[in-house]
């Protein structure tokens, strides 16, 4: 018996039948009726005596395909990317494969070490939420040309020359959300600014005169949670009629200070985020703001890569929009 458990010729060999017959049967294949049931059942007894394992990557070999998708991302921890990862586990069950996560902290060296890895590994494509394209050029072409120019990628939130993406769009939420303020009264709004992901703060800056909200940015340091606390404490410090965080992640650490400052929302300070992830309707108060539901898109994702994985060579950038989800964690002021 092979070191590594027992061979499909080994098993044919106790069963006394073709290697083709085993395969048929262990794989459930329409031939498989012309087998006898006896057969069939002394095969199958065998194998599960024999701890019989079939050679996945045998299998990929004669496919040309592992059934694998690969999703780079910085971190599956924070309220949207686990919702984001949640829905392309179920998308890619549904598609018959399974999908490979590496999470990279959002180093971009080390997103493109693990994007080189996951393709030459017998990857059939990546889904990748990383901002490596546009600061790695030199890198990402290096691949690009590998591929012939037709990467088997799709990268999430972040449009890249030469790759396919989708994209979300902040305006038509941060529109209505910004309108929405305005409605209950709100004429001054801070927002706690994460530079990294400038297409939130154009958004609301766009907007925020259209309704007469005077719009202050604070900014902290990306990955930084000193940097972060900081700015809340800032902010905290003078007390703001309301504050829009740029991420659930973001909104919900100012909300944790907000409590232990013992100060209520939306009695004392409204807020407001974007992402609106499932997390944020367990928080209390619910927190209202831009929804960007990642079950709405993940199977055009997968759609897309396929495409990519097939040769399909035109690009395209799928465009999601968010929408405004009206919880409890704004006020109405009386003016």
């Amino acid at each position: 018996m092979a070191k590594g458990g027992v061979t499909i010729t080994e098993l044919a060999l106790r069963a006394g039948v073709s290697a083709a017959t085993v395969s048929i049967v262990l794989n459930r294949k329409p031939l498989a009726r012309r087998v006898p049931e006896h057969t069939q059942l002394r095969i199958r007894e065998l194998a599960e005596q024999l701890s019989y394992r079939p050679s996945h990557f045998a299998q990929a070999m004669k496919k040309r395909s592992t059934g694998i998708y690969g999703f780079v991302c910085g971190d599956v921890g924070t309220p949207f990317y686990a919702e984001l990862t949640e829905c392309l586990m179920r998308e890619a069950d549904l598609r018959g494969c399974r999908l490979m996560t590496m999470p990279t902290e959002w180093d971009v060296g080390r997103e493109i070490r693990t994007l080189e890895t996951l393709l030459t590994r017998m990857v059939d494509g990546v889904v990748m939420c990383s901002q490596a394209f546009e600061k790695c050029s030199e890198e990402t072409e290096r691949i690009k040309r590998a591929y012939g120019g037709i990467l088997p990628l799709v990268t999430v939130n972040a449009e890249s020359e030469g790759v396919s993406s989708v994209i979300y769009d902040f305006r038509p939420g941060m529109r209505d959300l910004l309108e929405y303020l305005a409605g209950c009264g709100i004429r001054q709004l801070v927002m706690l600014d994460d530079p990294a992901f400038p297409r939130k703060r154009a958004a609301c800056m766009e907007f925020a005169p259209q309704f007469g909200i005077g719009l202050e940015l604070v900014d902290f340091s990306f990955g930084s949670m000193e940097s972060l606390d900081a700015a809340v404490g800032r902010i905290l410090d003078k007390r703001p009629e309301a504050v829009l965080g740029t991420s659930d992640f973001v909104t919900m650490r100012f909300c944790a200070a907000v409590g232990e400052r013992g100060l209520r929302i939306p009695d004392d300070v409204s807020v407001a985020t974007i992402d609106c992830s499932k997390m944020s309707g367990f928080y209390n108060p619910s927190l209202t703001g831009i929804r960007i539901d990642p079950a709405e898109f993940t199977g055009q994702v997968f759609d897309e890569l396929e495409r990519k994985i097939a040769g399909g060579p035109e690009l395209r950038s799928i465009v999601v929009p968010g929408r405004l989800m009206v919880r409890r964690s704004v006020k109405t002021v009386s003016r």
